[in-house]
């Protein structure tokens, strides 16, 4: 099982994205086949917080849409997502936010896990996995 913690450092009501994330998480956990009770926690900010945080551990001066903080042990890490920016990318894609809200939550657990995305092949890779994930049933 993986427990999923939600906090709201934003003005915007995350109450929906909190039950959406949840579904989202257990499908990922599930079929990344993890075994062990393990627990995850995402972090919403606004584009500010968010541009600090990547300026001071990335060395990039912008905004970006998710970072991730791998964990230890059971505590997989901390998922910081800009709530500004994964609206500013649901208009500029053409889909709803809460399409672009799964992508961060999958995309944050699979960097949690240890993916990433530098080389064009761990960049297919990862991609391939997150759409597989995000065409699972959700079964909460």
């Amino acid at each position: 099982m993986i427990e999923t913690n939600f906090f709201n450092k934003t003005e915007y009501d995350i109450k929906a994205f909190e039950q959406q994330g949840k579904v989202i998480v257990q499908n990922a956990y599930k079929y990344m086949k993890v075994t062990e009770d393990k627990e995850i926690s995402y972090i919403f900010l606004n584009n500010e917080e968010i541009q600090s945080m990547n300026k001071e551990y990335r060395q990039k001066d912008y905004p970006t849409d998710v970072l991730t903080f791998p964990g230890e042990d059971e505590y997989l890490g901390d998922i910081f997502i800009s709530v500004e920016k994964v609206i500013e990318q649901a208009k500029e894609f053409n889909h709803s936010v809460e399409t672009e809200m799964s992508f961060m939550f999958v995309h944050g657990f699979l960097h949690a896990i240890g993916y990433d995305h530098m080389s064009d092949e761990d960049h297919e890779a990862m991609f391939d996995l997150q759409d597989k994930i995000l065409g699972m049933k959700n079964e909460l």
